[in-house]
């Protein structure tokens, strides 16, 4: 399994910036994967690009992901206030106090002059001092902010406050954030779960076919069969499932994640598409964290999880009842 391991930098405020910084690469580097089609330059250049997007697509569960600390996040004390330094001004008032006339200054008379120029330096580094000064206080009020409001979340994360998650999710995904400041997915956050309604993406998602090189070292593109495709697809959908379920248990203190994945289908009942839930998986934490867990296989290891799924390799996912994330707590509990 990809190793989970607590925040370890010096500071837990600076870790929670780096973390969220690199989800932000991740998704934007998992995006620009998804675009990609048959390169026009080398055949192994083509071949390498679809061997990455085959590995974006399918092997996203072992992403390795970092544990946000809240406890040491909500204890960590306040940046340091800058004091001023006067090194510059130190610096200068060396030099006027060490300076002695010499011989021709006194034949020309210029130690006043030599004096004044040492005086205006002095002013001039003591001005450098205070604008340095400035700058560092002005950072340190803007650092000293943030960590007030990472502090304040952290408190009311280890609360337990549904809001706090909510504001977690966004802080660290803003890329799934809606202009109106809601979260897309739809998520349901509890004191001991979170609820994840998330709509599947398109057939175009995963490619319709595969990239070879020949041993002549030519490029064969071949369309998978419909066999092949699905099985692909469903790869990806079992993978993402994971990933996002460890995402969000290194994110919030929580023991279970629920994730229903939609996706457009005939309605069983009327027939007419619609969104219709292909998965629902219940994610138990300490399962989660065990080492099968990260098994390249992301439809075996996704069967270590209470889960509803109707796959078939020749028609694909069909709809599926939704697990009940409430019931499955009390049982736990």
């Amino acid at each position: 399994m990809p190793k989970e391991t607590p925040c370890e930098a010096p500071s837990a405020f600076q870790c929670i910036l780096r973390e969220a910084a690199r989800r932000s690469r991740q998704a934007a580097n998992r995006q620009r994967l998804k675009g990609v089609l048959l390169h026009k330059g080398d055949a192994l250049t083509s071949v390498q690009l679809y061997t990455d997007l085959i590995r974006a697509l399918t092997q996203a569960h072992q992403e390795p992901v970092e544990i946000i600390d809240w406890k040491e996040l909500a204890g960590e004390p306040a940046p340091p206030e800058p004091q001023p330094a006067h090194e510059y001004e130190a610096m200068a008032m060396a030099r006027l106090n060490s300076h002695r006339p010499g011989r021709l200054d006194k034949i020309f008379n210029t130690s006043a002059r030599r004096k004044q120029r040492f005086e205006r330096s002095l002013a001039a580094a003591i001005e450098k001092d205070l604008q340095l000064f400035a700058k560092a206080r002005g950072e340190w009020m803007i650092q000293t902010a943030e960590w007030e409001k990472l502090r304040r979340l952290a408190q009311r994360v280890l609360q337990k406050d549904a809001t706090a998650y909510r504001e977690v999710m966004v802080l660290f995904h803003p890329e799934i954030t809606g202009a109106d400041g809601t979260v897309s997915p739809v998520c349901h956050f509890r004191e001991r779960c979170v609820e994840i309604e998330w709509h599947a993406g398109t057939d175009h998602v995963v490619p319709h076919y595969t990239i070879t090189l020949t041993p002549k070292r030519k490029l064969l593109q071949r369309a998978l069969t419909t066999g092949e495709y699905h099985r692909l697809y469903q790869d990806h959908v079992c993978s993402w499932l994971i990933h996002a379920a460890r995402e969000a248990l290194a994110l919030l203190p929580v023991e279970f994640v629920v994730i229903h994945l939609l996706c457009d289908l005939p309605d069983p009942s009327t027939g007419s598409p619609g969104p219709q839930t292909i998965v629902s998986v219940i994610f138990n934490r300490e399962v989660l964290a065990a080492p099968h867990a990260g098994a390249s296989d992301p439809r075996e290891t996704l069967k270590s999880f209470r889960h509803n799924m109707d796959f078939d390799a020749t028609t694909g996912f069909k709809p599926v009842a939704r697990l009940s994330p409430s019931a499955f707590t009390r049982q736990q509990g």
